[in-house]
Parts: structure tokens; C-alpha cells; sequence
């Protein structure tokens, strides 16, 4: 096999496994199941967090699984609603839109862009805004 072919279906290989980590990390969103979300980050991952306490000049920086299962157990286990908006995959990365709303109405919106190697969440960066 030659190297543009070969390259050719590790970028089709990628988009595959891009495209089920989407599928997957919807369906955790959307059904609060912090355990799935969590096997979609690699040990060693990061997840920054931009919203009203934490400004761009002073993120919130998550880094390991440990710190992000921590984020997602308690962020999922909050009474509330959470739904994917939209979630694009290329070979490389996602782009997702969510919404959350909670029993009193207040609602939230959260825009990120999570990095993939193979085949796992390496470093997410999302940005929330909430009802004030």
C-alpha cells in the first residue's frame, strides 16, 4: 500500500472512531451517564472552562480522568435537563452546542471543541453561559 493510501484510511479510520465518540458522548450528555462520559477521555486528558466564575483570563483546568470524572459525576448528577443541540466530528476533533435547563427555569448554553487521538478525548475546552 502506498503512504497517500494509507493515510487515506487512517483519516477514514479516524473520522469512524470521531463519529462514534459524537454518537456516544451525545447519548451520555442527553441521558446524564457520567460513566460513559468518562470512558471517552484518555488518562491524561485536560478540560478547560470558560463561564462566568471562571473567566478566559482564569479558567478552570481539569487535568486527568480522575479530575474530569469528578466534573461529569457531579455536573450529571445535578436536577436537570441537558440536550446536544448539535455535535460535529471531523478525524481530529468535535464540536458540540448544548443546552441545560433546571426545574426553576434557569438555563444554560455550552459551546466546546474536544481534540481526539486515537480514538479518546485528549483536551476539551467549553465555554458556558447562563441565565442571570
Amino acid at each position: 500500500m502506498d503512504m497517500k493510501a494509507a493515510s487515506s484510511a487512517d483519516t477514514e479510520a479516524a473520522r469512524a472512531a470521531a463519529a462514534r465518540i459524537a454518537s456516544a458522548y451525545a447519548r451520555a450528555i442527553e441521558g446524564r451517564d457520567p460513566s460513559l462520559l468518562i470512558s471517552l477521555y484518555r488518562e491524561d486528558c485536560e478540560h478547560i472552562l470558560i463561564n462566568r466564575n471562571a473567566p478566559p483570563s482564569r479558567p478552570i483546568v481539569l487535568r486527568g480522568r480522575a479530575a474530569v470524572a469528578a466534573m461529569w459525576e457531579e455536573d450529571c448528577g445535578r436536577d436537570m435537563t441537558h440536550r446536544v443541540e448539535s455535535i460535529i466530528a471531523t478525524h481530529d476533533r468535535l464540536a458540540f452546542y448544548m443546552t441545560c435547563q433546571y426545574p426553576d427555569g434557569t438555563r444554560v448554553a455550552g459551546m466546546g471543541t474536544s481534540e481526539l487521538q486515537d480514538g479518546v478525548i485528549v483536551r476539551e475546552t467549553t465555554i458556558e453561559c447562563w441565565d442571570e
